[in-house]
């Protein structure tokens, strides 16, 4: 059963960054759309845990089911997630605060993120932007593997 296998880790660091999503998903709040950023960190007690267990972890109430999964580069993740955090230019002035706001977004993102666990070496496995949930935009679901023993999951969401 997964539930022994993995175990759900609650600290200062990912609390951190948890609240950090918050306040950043309503500042990229897309008029009538919802913007759900969300990360949870967990400790592997098994090597046979699987990309499955990690996102049935996260969300035992149910999700859509993982259709593929693929490998992917830091770079891609870091491109992929800075698109996601792009403040909605029909709704921000187009002056250049945009531009400000929307760098530190991305750098307190990923300020955040490294206490957690260490994306820069971990293994990053894709599994769709329709994971856990549908979108209805662009999104992102990302499992980050640190050697094994700790997996740290990214979502980012857009719903109505």
């Amino acid at each position: 059963m997964a539930e022994h296998r993995i175990t759900t880790l609650d600290n200062s660091s990912i609390n951190r960054f948890k609240g950090f999503l918050s306040g950043v998903q309503l500042i990229l709040k897309r008029r009538q759309y919802d913007v759900a950023l969300e990360a949870f960190l967990f400790q592997l007690n098994d090597a046979d845990v699987t990309d499955e267990d990690v996102i049935a972890a996260a969300y035992s109430d149910g999700y859509n089911p993982i259709l593929h999964h693929e490998l992917v580069p830091l770079d891609t993740v870091i491109a992929e997630v800075n698109s996601f955090l792009t403040l909605a230019r029909d709704i921000w002035n187009q002056g250049p605060l945009i531009d400000v706001i929307e760098g530190e977004l991305r750098d307190g993102y990923w300020n955040h993120l490294k206490p957690c666990i260490d994306y820069r070496s971990a293994q990053i496995v894709s599994v769709g932007p329709h994971v856990p949930y549908m979108n209805i935009m662009k999104g992102f679901t990302y499992i980050l593997y640190a050697d094994r023993s700790r997996a740290l999951l990214l979502v980012g969401n857009i719903s109505d």
